[in-house]
């Protein structure tokens, strides 16, 4: 059995036990009925703050509801990183948020500071040149139409690292996430103009399925350098 689905069964087996539905939980732990839906089907591992949350709210503690300790093998632990799959599976996860298609929108319309556990998480396996406190900063959005191919397809899954808003104006000539004017793209920054006429140039690899957008610096609410796919090398 896997660690997900171990703490999936475990989950909804402390949930009735004391007799909350999903939606009464949900609202418990600061999260959508969906979230706890997700993570009782064994889709998602929440972040280990929102395990926490779980948690106290269950009477139990995080070792216990992960289903650690009471059998013959002991399960892993779970970190505010990366878990751990065994030796038979060396390969190592860090969790980090998730942007979907579907939330790409909410993202967009959350402003400047958007709260990470508003969002589930995803295991993304940690490549063996990745710095681990860089690493667990990053976002991953998934992909939404063909405007950037072949770069990167529709419904891929990108990893992207916050850029500080003093650095926006010094970013150019790669792919970028860029959250402005109530929408979220995914567009390479070809040159600059934020520091000389305050706006940047947002273009598409496909230039048959997307042109050049304008994103005024008042409109923008956070950039993302996108680093590499969540399973892949580097994107440039």
């Amino acid at each position: 059995m896997t660690l997900s689905a171990d703490f999936a069964m475990k989950l909804e087996s402390l949930r009735k036990e004391k007799n909350l539905n999903q939606t009464q939980l949900a609202e418990l732990i600061g999260v959508s009925r969906a979230a706890v839906s997700l993570y009782e089907n064994g889709k998602n591992i929440p972040s280990y703050k929102v395990l926490k949350k779980l948690a106290e709210a269950l009477d139990t503690d995080v070792d216990t509801l992960m289903g650690k300790g009471g059998g013959e093998q002991e399960k892993p632990k779970i970190t505010n990183t990366a878990i751990p799959l065994g030796p038979a599976v060396p390969q190592m996860y860090a969790h980090l948020r998730f942007v979907p298609i579907v939330a790409r929108a909410t993202f967009a319309e959350m402003g400047d500071s958007p709260n990470p556990d508003e969002f589930d998480t995803i295991a993304v396996p940690i490549q063996p040149n990745d710095d681990l406190q860089r690493l667990e900063k990053c976002w991953v959005f998934e992909v939404n139409g063909d405007s950037m191919e072949p770069t990167v397809h529709h419904g891929q899954r990108i990893i992207a690292e916050p850029v500080n808003e003093g650095d926006w104006e010094y970013q150019s000539d790669r792919v970028y996430v860029v959250s402005y004017a109530g929408y979220l793209v995914v567009k390479r920054i070809k040159t600059n103009h934020l520091r000389t006429k305050h706006y940047l140039e947002l273009w598409s690899d496909n230039e048959k399925k997307g042109g050049m957008k304008v994103a005024q610096r008042g409109e923008i609410k956070g950039i993302w350098k996108v680093l590499r796919l969540d399973r892949a090398p580097e994107i440039y």
